[in-house]
């Protein structure tokens, strides 16, 4: 694993959607616990993404549903256990 950076794409989503739709389509069982799609992350009030070798391999944000912000973390598979999300 190289070294992996955290980007807010918040006001950058058009830019990043396909990489966050290949990552949202390589989720497993997160996919359906967190009820993960591209469209949720596309209208979140904030992406915060890890990216490494150019590749996006998490996502966390915000995101307003009946006046509750609500939060989000995922990892890919091969990035949980790392460490990373405590970044």
């Amino acid at each position: 694993m190289t070294e992996t950076s955290f980007i807010n794409i918040t006001n950058k989503l058009s830019e990043y959607s396909d990489q966050i739709d290949s990552f949202v389509r390589q989720l497993d069982s997160e996919k359906e616990f967190f009820d993960m799609t591209t469209e949720r992350v596309m209208r979140s009030e904030l992406v915060l993404v890890a990216i490494d070798n150019d590749q996006v391999v998490g996502i966390s944000g915000l995101e307003r549903k009946f006046e509750i912000t609500r939060s989000y973390s995922i990892l890919g598979k091969n990035y949980q256990g790392t460490g990373l999300g405590k970044n």
